[in-house]
């Protein structure tokens, strides 16, 4: 019964929010209550040896009247300590789930000082703002050179990347193409794809290696080159990182 009870009010918190364009919204309940299925056996009650003569109220679940006697089973205590009352009246309440032993049904009961009965719940459900969305929502895996500065000396050359967090609540895979520019913004390389997808919590299995292969010919180590990281889902440039090509032997020197 809870769940459906709290399956039904999520769905109309959810249409409040989507359907009716509510911002805010408050949940709260009357007290609670204690319920159980089965009868209630004796273990699960109170008996007081001698009934208070100059009571004022009993229930299943308190006694108020004056001079109460005491009982180990129950709390004891003031109305002027726990209301601000103006006068001698006093409680007694079963400890935990028990419940005085008077004649009536016992397994729907009000009243008592379990925590179900003296807080009342408030929940406030607040429709969250585009940037707070943002912020909820699983951001793709950061990824960073492995060392730098990065230098290129075969014509098929190596370059390792590391996935900064593992997937999980928080982030979701990276797919990103690799490649190399020159000066004027012309591809020098191949154009490799990696995808930054490790689970793992140890660092050296999330790296991975792009293995670029050099186009054309004289490279000069001098020249400015660019190491760039595309987003293959946005096709926008993640990062970017300066490369020195130093080969030993240029492609012609072979023939």
């Amino acid at each position: 019964m809870c769940r459906d009870a709290i399956t039904e009010l999520n769905h109309l918190v959810g249409r409040i929010v989507n359907n009716l364009n509510g911002s805010r919204v408050i949940i709260t309940a009357d007290h609670g209550f204690l319920f159980q299925q089965q009868a209630l056996e004796q273990t699960g009650k109170t008996e007081l040896a001698v009934k208070p003569a100059d009571t004022l109220k009993t229930k299943k679940r308190y006694i108020l009247g004056r001079q109460l006697p005491r009982h180990d089973e129950c709390w004891k205590g003031r109305i002027a300590d726990t209301a601000n009352g103006g006068d001698d009246t006093e409680f007694l309440l079963p400890k935990g789930a028990q419940r005085f032993h008077f004649v009536g049904g016992a397994r729907f009961v009000h009243g008592g000082a379990m925590l179900q009965e003296v807080c009342v719940p408030v929940v406030h459900i607040r429709e969250l703002e585009k940037e707070s969305i943002a912020q909820h929502e699983k951001q793709p895996v950061g990824v960073v050179a492995a060392s730098q500065p990065i230098r290129l000396v075969n014509n098929i050359d190596k370059v390792r990347f590391i996935q900064t967090d593992p997937l999980g609540e928080r982030f979701k895979a990276r797919k990103l193409e690799v490649y190399v520019l020159d000066a004027a913004g012309n591809g020098v390389s191949s154009r490799e794809p990696l995808n930054f997808d490790s689970t793992s919590s140890v660092m050296e299995e999330r790296i991975r290696e792009a293995r670029l292969k050099l186009v054309g010919s004289g490279f000069d180590r001098r020249s400015v080159y660019t190491l760039v990281l595309e987003d293959m889902d946005t096709r926008t440039r993640y990062s970017q990182y300066a490369v020195t090509i130093d080969l030993a032997f240029g492609q012609d020197d072979f023939f």
